[in-house]
Parts: C-alpha cells; sequence; structure tokens
C-alpha cells in the first residue's frame, strides 16, 4: 500500500484522508469549503493546504484542518520548487489516501507532489484550462502544466463543456481519465436565494428603492473586464441617468487607484460604489437589479451562478464558461467581449424592459436549481471519489 495506511483498525473502516490543494487561502473559503465539509459529513478525515492568508482561521474554525504552504500564482522557479518540496513532504507525513488540487499552479504543484509522495488517489479540477485565449510560449507553457498535472492524475474534473473538446484537441489527457462536472463547483441554494432584504440592504448603501443598481462581482482586475464595466456605465448614464453601480470584489491598492480614476475621467464617480471584499453576498445580489461580468476569460463563473440563483438578470461576454451558465435570451444576454458599447446596449435594454428582468431571473433560478445545485456536485464528486479509492484499496 505504498507505506499509506491499512484499510481496517481494530476491526472498523479507516476514513478516508484527503487534502484538497489551492495556492490562495480565498479559494479554499469560498470556493471549496462547503465541499470539504460535505466529505466530512460523509465520513472522510480532511484537510485544507494552501498558501497561508487572513481566511485561513475561519476555515479552522468550521472543523477543518489546515497546512499553509506558501504557493505564487506566478511562474516563480525557486519558491515554486521550494513549494514542490514542502508539498512532498507535507503529503508523505500525513499519509492521505487523496489529494484534490485546484487553480493552476496548484494543479501543476500539487499534483506532481501527490505523485512524487505515493499518494494512492490523485485528482485535479481544471476550473478552465489556463491556456485559453493564450498565444506563444505562455500558451505553451500553461498547456504543458495541465498536460503534466493530468498525467499525475487519476481523474481530471472539467467544468465546462468546451474544455472538453479542447482536452481533446490538445491531446491533454486521455477520455478515460475525464470527468465532467455540469455544475462546475455549484452554489448553494439555500444561501442564495431572495430573503427580502433588498430595501434594507438599499437602505444601507444609500440606494433608493426606485433606483436601477447594475452590480458586477469580480476581482478588480483588468480581466474581468472592468474598464469596459466602466466604459459601458457612462454610455448607460446618458440613457438612465439616475442608474448606480455596484462594484464587488477584492482588490489591490494600485487596480483599486487606477479604476477610481478611470471613473472619474467617465464622469461617474458619484454613480459607482467600490464596495471590496463582502460577506453578505445575498443581501448585495438582491439589491442589484442586473448583475454584469464583461470577463476576458472564465471557466464557469460562480458569480453567474449566485446571480440566476437570486433571481439576476446577466449580461456576460459571449466566452467559454459564460455561455454553460447564461441562458441567451432566456436567462441574461450575451456580448462581445471587450466591447464596451455592446455591453452598455445590453444593460441599457433590460433596464428598459422591467418585465423582461422579471422573467429571466425566474428562469435563473430554475436554471440554478437544474444545473448548479452544489449538494449534486459534491455527490457526483464523491461517487468518483469512492470508485478511485475502491480501485486502489484504500480509505
Amino acid at each position: 500500500m505504498n507505506g499509506h495506511r491499512q484499510n481496517l483498525r481494530g476491526g472498523g473502516r479507516v476514513p478516508a484522508k484527503v487534502a484538497y490543494v489551492a495556492a490562495v487561502d480565498l479559494t479554499i473559503r469560498f470556493l471549496l469549503q462547503n465541499g470539504l465539509l460535505y466529505l466530512q459529513s460523509q465520513g472522510y478525515e480532511v484537510a485544507a493546504v494552501c498558501s497561508p492568508g487572513p481566511w485561513l482561521k475561519k476555515v479552522q474554525e468550521e472543523g477543518i484542518p489546515v497546512h499553509p504552504v506558501p504557493m505564487s500564482r506566478d511562474i516563480s522557479p525557486l519558491p515554486d520548487l521550494r513549494a514542490l518540496v514542502q508539498l512532498t513532504a507535507l503529503f508523505r507525513q500525513n499519509r492521505f489516501d487523496m489529494v484534490h488540487t485546484h487553480t493552476p499552479k496548484a494543479n501543476l504543484l500539487g499534483r506532481l507532489a501527490a505523485r512524487m509522495a505515493g499518494v494512492p488517489v490523485i485528482c485535479g479540477t481544471e476550473h478552465g484550462f489556463y491556456f485559453y485565449g493564450m498565444s506563444g510560449w505562455q500558451r505553451w507553457l500553461h498547456r504543458l502544466w495541465s498536460k503534466w498535472g493530468a498525467y499525475c492524475s487519476d481523474v481530471t474534473f472539467l467544468v465546462n463543456e468546451e474544455d472538453l473538446e479542447t482536452a481533446r484537441r490538445e491531446e491533454i489527457l486521455p477520455p478515460r481519465k475525464v470527468r465532467f462536472l455540469e455544475g462546475g463547483t455549484g452554489v448553494d441554494l439555500d444561501r442564495f436565494r431572495l430573503q427580502g432584504l433588498r430595501a434594507e440592504t438599499r437602505r444601507s448603501l444609500g440606494i433608493e428603492d426606485s433606483t436601477p443598481v447594475v452590480g458586477i462581482v469580480a476581482r478588480l482586475t483588468h480581466e474581468k473586464g472592468y474598464r469596459e464595466f466602466l466604459q459601458a456605465a457612462a454610455r448607460v448614464r446618458d440613457q438612465h441617468p439616475n442608474t448606480r453601480f455596484l462594484s464587488v470584489g477584492p482588490s489591490d491598492a494600485t487596480d483599486q487607484s487606477e479604476f477610481k480614476a478611470l471613473a472619474s475621467q467617465l464622469g461617474i464617480s458619484g454613480a459607482i460604489d467600490f464596495l471590496g471584499m463582502r460577506l453578505d453576498m445575498p443581501a448585495l445580489y438582491e439589491a442589484m437589479d442586473i448583475v454584469v461580468l464583461p470577463s476576458y476569460r472564465e471557466g464557469m463563473p460562480v458569480t453567474l451562478m449566485e446571480a440566476a440563483a437570486m433571481e439576476r438578470p446577466v449580461v456576460a461576454t459571449d466566452i467559454r464558461g459564460c455561455r454553460d451558465v447564461v441562458s441567451e435570451g432566456e436567462t441574461g444576454l450575451l456580448v462581445p467581449p471587450q466591447d464596451s458599447e455592446a455591453l452598455a446596449a445590453a444593460i441599457a435594454s433590460l433596464l428598459s424592459d422591467p418585465e423582461q428582468r422579471h422573467w429571466m431571473g425566474l428562469a435563473g433560478r430554475c436554471r440554478a436549481e437544474r444545473l448548479f445545485d452544489q449538494r449534486k456536485v459534491f455527490a457526483q464528486v464523491e461517487t468518483v471519489y469512492r470508485q478511485l479509492l475502491r480501485r486502489k484499496g484504500v480509505g
């Protein structure tokens, strides 16, 4: 059993030990924590591995052990080598039965380390192949990383249909090692549902009930389409001058100052609130009338799934991932990427048609209940775990 635990201890089965690995604490806390808690409820012994960060305390308070290992999101040969060595030692010391990696850097380093440590079962989730939209040496390198990680894995989960075709065309991994998660990571449909908080939340933000509100929920970075969002906001204000805009999501000081300066140049500083990182997301979605995501690259955007669950129509870019969530003309509208004029036109058309917004919101909730329920996703993943563990004779 490669030095790993025996199946039985004192006549009873030993719970399988599973580690989830991601580059940053934010991913563990807000994307993977519920999945770890689900595994605990099914009798697994779980742990989280990621870079040190302020959100790990909350993860630990939920009863999930955390192993901090610094991992850079950028290409950093020496820090990456140190992380690989630390991960390998950690996996050997804790004798995990399974390692499941997430996010690009952890997908490479975590799976390589798990293979070197002799972990019996290795899985990875590609939250959208990172080389999507890239060219030149960067595309070549990130494609190679995905291929190396897949080679080390027993199974790689893919979260959108277009990546299935990409995996086949680019020969990233053989079909027998692919599992498709139709709902991506899914969302908590009990948490993300209308709760009658619209008026209260708007009051707290200083927004009148009759004021149209358009929101974006994403990291404050260029690749999320913030420049186009702000340019579109200025255009929308020409037609709907009372419209307010909300930006929700973490940022660094440089990005925040850059986009605030752009808002000032466009003359909309008084119409947009940069709220930063917030934990009251259901209430904020409920305060919005339209949710926008003009991103350049997505795997399976959680923001759009949450918006659908909250009965909010969306306007998003017509790219991989967004196309998997948004049913064009039914739950929202899709526009070309990096096209602020088309983005503004789509937002304005929905602002002019409250009835269409209402029916799109209802259709979004129905679609979320059918496709994006995280409990169904967790059960699907756990079924694969049991098959792999049984095949390896562990846990």
